[in-house]
């Protein structure tokens, strides 16, 4: 796979599915930002059993 090198992914189609997939991270980020004010704790907790 050559997608780290210089000006590959430039080149590429933006297909409609690559559209959808970044408005989702972008959608996903929002709601994680929403969820690190309301339940900063949880969060927290869930952190330290991924990292455990």
């Amino acid at each position: 796979m050559k997608s780290f090198t210089k000006g590959v992914i430039e080149k590429g189609p933006v297909t409609q599915e690559l559209l959808q997939t970044i408005r989702l991270i972008g959608e996903y980020k929002g709601k994680q930002d929403l969820y690190k004010v309301q339940s900063p704790q949880v969060l927290e907790t869930l952190r330290q059993v991924a990292v455990f």
